[in-house]
C-alpha cells in the first residue's frame, strides 16, 4: 500500500498515524524533506514510525515488550539484560530487521557496552542506511569511549542523513572546537 506522501508534497502540519506511513520505499522521499526545516518533524516522525513497523504481530509484540523493559531499565540492570535478551531474540528470528538491531544497540550503550554497540550499530545502517538514530547512537557510544574523531565522524554521519538533529548539531560543534584546540595544542 502506498503512501500518500510518496506522491505529494510534505505536509508539515499533519499529524503521523503510523497506521498512514508508507514502506521503506519512502525512505529516500522522507529524508529528502530533513533538509527542510518545515517538514522536518514530519518527516522524522514518518521515518520512526516506519522503522518502528514490522509485518509481523509477533515481532511487534516482542519490540514494545523490550522497549518497555529498556525504558523502565535505564538504571536497572537486571531490566537492561531482559530487555536485551528480547531485543537479541528479534534480531534471531528477523536478521534483516533494522530497528530490531538499533533497539540492541540501545541497550548496549546503556549497559555501557559501547564497543559491542558501536558494531550492532554499524549492522543497522547497513541495513537501513536512513536510520539517522542508529548513526546518532554509534556516535554516542564513541564518546563514551572518548573516541572523539570516531565520535565526530559518526554525528557528522547522522547528521548527512537527518541535519535537523540538534543535540547532534550541538555534540558536532563542540567535538570541533575540542579537536581543533588540542590539536593546536600540539
Amino acid at each position: 500500500e502506498s503512501f500518500a506522501f510518496c506522491s505529494t508534497p510534505c505536509d508539515p502540519g499533519r499529524q503521523i498515524d503510523a497506521a498512514e506511513v508508507g514502506d521503506e520505499s519512502c525512505l529516500t522521499e522522507l529524508s529528502a524533506c530533513l533538509k527542510d526545516p518545515a517538514a522536518n518533524r514530519f518527516a522524522t516522525a514518518a521515518m520512526w514510525a516506519i522503522f518502528h513497523r514490522h509485518p509481523n504481530p509477533d515481532i511487534t509484540a516482542l519490540m514494545q515488550q523490550g522497549m518497555a523493559l529498556m525504558d523502565a531499565g535505564t538504571t536497572n540492570t537486571a531490566k537492561q539484560r531482559a530487555a536485551l535478551e528480547v531485543f537479541e531474540q528479534v534480531c534471531k528470528l528477523e536478521p534483516s530487521y533494522a530497528e530490531g538491531h538499533n533497539k540492541r544497540a540501545t541497550v548496549l550503550y546503556l549497559m555501557n557496552n559501547y564497543n559491542d554497540s558501536i558494531e550492532v550499530c554499524k549492522l543497522a545502517l547497513q541495513l537501513n542506511p536512513y536510520h539517522f538514530g542508529a548513526a546518532s547512537g554509534m556516535g554516542l557510544c564513541h564518546l563514551g569511549n572518548g573516541d572523539l574523531k570516531e565520535a565526530l565522524a559518526a554525528f557528522e554521519l547522522a547528521l548527512s542523513i537527518h541535519p535537523g538533529m540538534e543535540p547532534t548539531q550541538t555534540y558536532v560543534t563542540a567535538l570541533r572546537a575540542k579537536l581543533a584546540d588540542d590539536a593546536q595544542e600540539q
